[in-house]
């Protein structure tokens, strides 16, 4: 797998666990995959303005936080939370 990194570029990660067998292929965001997700979330933010949500009931933003879940985890690209939710 060492010997192979250069052919297989630098948006893929890989992890392999030896003991389990296991290989994890992680593909990194590339320059497309963040203009794409910062242009929705600029389009996102204008929607919100012209609905006229009050800033009482705003949303906060939380970037690129890792959400838990029963038995896994995801790491969101942009994520935002109800500012009256409370965090966990």
């Amino acid at each position: 797998m060492d010997k192979q990194r250069a052919k297989i570029g630098k948006h893929i990660r890989m992890t392999h666990h030896t003991d389990t067998g296991d290989l994890i292929i992680k593909l990194m965001p590339s320059e497309n995959h963040n203009a794409a997700h910062l242009t929705l979330a600029g389009t996102f933010h204008g929607k919100v303005f012209q609905m006229g949500i009050p800033r009482v009931n705003r949303l906060k933003p939380l970037g690129g936080t890792t959400f838990f879940g029963p038995g896994s985890s995801k790491d969101a690209d942009t994520s935002y939370r109800p500012v009256s939710r409370p965090i966990g």
